[in-house]
């Protein structure tokens, strides 16, 4: 679980200090910092006030080295602190590889998003290095 909750005291918080949410590092069936407030007309995501992160995996052995993944995320960004909700959450499910290297961890994670709102894609891929956790 992840919770961050942040004001700017009834000023405007800066973008850079805004909570952002989508990738493969949080909500896996979601492209990078897309799930939350967006600007259209910029067409970039605004990032908000408060967020919620819930990531769960369920690990395999596949070979020496290699591990199968099933995994399940939910979460949302909120503009404001007082709009967190939990009954907006958005969902993914997908799977992937873990293979230990020499160089670390290398994530292979195919997510997909359960109830995609018009222009954001059903399946999203991503490559990483490291634990998501």
């Amino acid at each position: 679980f992840r919770l961050g909750l942040a004001t700017a005291f009834d000023q405007v918080m800066v973008p850079a200090r805004r909570f952002y949410a989508g990738g493969s590092y949080s909500l896996r069936g979601f492209r990078q910092d897309r799930v939350g407030p967006y600007d259209p007309y910029l067409e970039r995501p605004e990032g908000g006030e408060s967020v919620f992160i819930f990531n769960q995996e369920l690990r395999y052995r596949l070979l020496p080295g290699l591990d199968g993944v099933l995994f399940y995320d939910a979460g949302n960004v909120f503009s404001e602190v007082k709009n967190l909700n939990l009954r907006q959450l958005r969902h993914s499910l997908g799977l992937g590889l873990r293979l230990r290297s020499p160089v670390g961890l290398l994530r292979f994670d195919l997510g997909f998003n359960l109830r995609p709102k018009p222009g954001e894609p059903r399946q999203v891929f991503f490559f990483s290095l490291g634990q998501i956790f």
